[in-house]
């Protein structure tokens, strides 16, 4: 549904840190920048099995550089509290 929607390949690496759900948005926004910056998807750790129906390329195990215009941050928090922020490259 996302890559229809956005008429493109879509990169889906995870970030996954044992600092708590309130860091988690924090560091998302920070890698989304670095990505952004970069023009540089990390990587998708510990990723073994992909599914065949599933479209995302998820980047395992080792980063890509891509050119990157758009990003999505998305966490979901206790009580099911979900945030989503898209990001685009400057100028």
């Amino acid at each position: 549904m996302i890559p229809t929607a956005w008429r493109s390949r879509v990169w889906a690496p995870s970030l996954r840190l044992g600092m708590g759900r309130p860091f988690f948005f924090a560091a998302g926004v920070a890698a989304a920048l670095f990505t952004l910056g970069e023009q540089f998807i990390p990587p998708t750790l510990n990723y073994e099995t992909p599914d065949p129906e599933c479209e995302l390329d998820v980047t395992p195990n080792k980063g890509a550089q891509k050119k990157v215009e758009h990003v999505l941050c998305n966490t979901l928090a206790f009580g099911s509290k979900n945030s989503a922020l898209v990001l685009r490259r400057g100028q």
